[in-house]
Parts: structure tokens; C-alpha cells; sequence
């Protein structure tokens, strides 16, 4: 049974910014990066907007603006992005789906408290760096809007 970990919208920073890292050293705009990953260019830029308080993304307006990381993949953690979006999101979800589970009042709180803090732990040590694999799918070619 799936456990959601993460929100959409944490989902979203994450593909985000690996577009970026796949991208070193040019801004993309949100237009460019939600085409990218088909999804909602007005729902990325509330997101974008998160990680750039945070301190994740630099941004500047104007025709030739968008974002950029403003750090390495290898100082960026998923959990610094989860933290971004959804700062000390609990698991919403009943593991069993049981509409009339309260936290804290469910038999199984405990194991939802221990699985959370599992997945903090190891969104902390899991860096952009670390996702290698397929990033050639997020590498966008020189096109207008891609600076």
C-alpha cells in the first residue's frame, strides 16, 4: 500500500530544481520548466517562490530573468527542499485508510511518528547530487526563454 512521503508540491521542487542542476549556470523561467515537466507554470511559480526565500534559488525578473541554483547540487538536500515547501509535514494519510483516525488517537500514530522521522533523516542525506541517473531527460536545449 502507498504511503504518500511528500506533497505534490514538494514533489515538484524537487523535479524543479533538478531541471536546474541539469541546467548549471542558466536561468530558467517557470513557463520553461513547467513545460518541461507538464505541470501547472502558476502552481511551480508559488513553489519557486518557496525555495527562493529558502535560499535554494536565485531569481531575476525581466525578459532575460528565471531561476538559478544559489548553491551546488552537492549542498542542496531533499530535506532542505521539503523543508522549503512543507516545513514538518506529518503524514496526512491512515496507513489502513481510516477516515476516522485522529493524530496522536490511532494505534498505529506511533509507527506514522517513527516513519516520519525515518524519511526526514534520509532526505537529509540525499543531496541533488545524488540523482545521476536519467538527469539527461531534464537538459534543455538553447531555445528562446532558455537563457
Amino acid at each position: 500500500m502507498p504511503v504518500q512521503l511528500v506533497s505534490e508540491a514538494v514533489n515538484l521542487g524537487i523535479h524543479a530544481l533538478l531541471v536546474l542542476a541539469a541546467n548549471p549556470g542558466r536561468r530558467l523561467s517557470t513557463v520553461v520548466i513547467a513545460e518541461n515537466l507538464r505541470v501547472s507554470a502558476s502552481h511551480l511559480a508559488k513553489v519557486m517562490q518557496r525555495l527562493a526565500v529558502a535560499g535554494l534559488v536565485s531569481s531575476m525578473r525581466g525578459t532575460t530573468g528565471g531561476f538559478v541554483l544559489a548553491q551546488t547540487p552537492e549542498e542542496i538536500t531533499v530535506g532542505q527542499i521539503a523543508d522549503a515547501i512543507d516545513p514538518v509535514r506529518p503524514f496526512v494519510a491512515c496507513l489502513l485508510r481510516m477516515p476516522r483516525c485522529t493524530e496522536g488517537k490511532c494505534p498505529v500514530s506511533q509507527l506514522h511518528a517513527s516513519l516520519q522521522e525515518m524519511v526526514r533523516e534520509k532526505f537529509s542525506q540525499v543531496h541533488l547530487a545524488d540523482f545521476q541517473k536519467n538527469m539527461e531527460s531534464f537538459v534543455l536545449p538553447l531555445a528562446d526563454g532558455v537563457k
